[in-house]
């Protein structure tokens, strides 16, 4: 059946972004035809098995150490501005699915030396910025990996955290 078909195509373990409840911005469908190149080129590869490169071993581990990075952030925003838990708690709990993805382990959370803006809408700024950087980084990444699952994984991983900066610009708690 199709479903079974397009339920192939998907790789396992992977975060996608948050529900959309609008319609995409212009913004948000450019971000996405950036993207769509990338994962044509995963899905284009070869279907074998390719050995895991060194190149790819160290980009999984930069995906691994942001991720954590992130999730640190998001865990001290959480605790300073407990209002912003519900939108933020979706965001972060992707992220440990996006260390997952990249086969990568959680790190534990020590929130010493996080510094948190004064206000809860400084802090989002913030995490704005480090989503943008940490797709602008999952894209980069692409070009970079050699596996084709791997390539594949960073591409939805970037479009996630695409995702994320219009979840936390667009108001909605």
């Amino acid at each position: 059946t199709k479903s079974s078909v397009l339920r192939h195509l998907r790789p396992p373990a992977v975060a996608y972004a948050v529900p959309v409840t609008a319609m995409p911005t212009r913004r948000q469908v450019l971000q996405a035809g950036a993207i769509a190149p990338l994962a044509t080129l995963a899905a284009c590869s070869s279907g074998g098995d390719t050995p895991v490169s060194d190149a790819d071993d160290s980009i999984r581990s930069q995906v691994t150490a942001s991720e954590n990075d992130l999730i640190k952030r998001y865990d001290a925003t959480i605790a300073a501005f407990p209002t912003l838990a519900a939108k933020l708690t979706p965001i972060r709990d992707q992220h440990n699915e996006h260390l997952a993805a990249v086969g990568g382990d959680s790190a534990p959370t020590d929130l010493k030396g996080v510094v948190i803006p004064p206000t809860a809408q400084a802090a989002l700024k913030e995490l704005v910025v480090a989503e943008r950087e940490a797709a602008r980084e999952r894209r980069a990444s692409c070009v970079q990996a050699s596996g084709s699952e791997l390539i594949w994984d960073l591409a939805l991983i970037a479009t996630s955290e695409s995702q994320h900066v219009a979840s936390l610009t667009d108001g909605s708690p």
